[in-house]
């Protein structure tokens, strides 16, 4: 079950850019350390507003090509991994 990787699970009506902010400033993150990795533009478009980098899973969404994207999971960990 996916829910034992995670301390918080996040989700609800409201827009996902007000819970990436939500996050950052009840945990007062640096927007440097942050990573968001998604599979829609929605995500993509929410981590820009927010200013925090943006790695594609490719679902059926095509990505820009300045945006690494994989449908692969473990080649996004290791390309995150690789420019950490």
């Amino acid at each position: 079950h996916l829910s034992s990787f995670f301390t918080e699970i996040y989700g609800g009506t409201c827009k996902k850019n007000d819970l990436i902010l939500k996050i950052i400033n009840q945990h007062e993150l640096s927007r440097k350390n942050i990573v968001l990795i998604g599979d829609t533009l929605q995500d993509m478009e929410s981590s820009q507003l927010c200013g925090i980098r943006f790695l594609g899973r490719i679902n059926q969404n095509v990505f820009p090509s300045t945006v690494f994207s994989s449908r692969s999971l473990s080649e996004i960990f290791n390309h995150l991994k690789d420019t950490s």
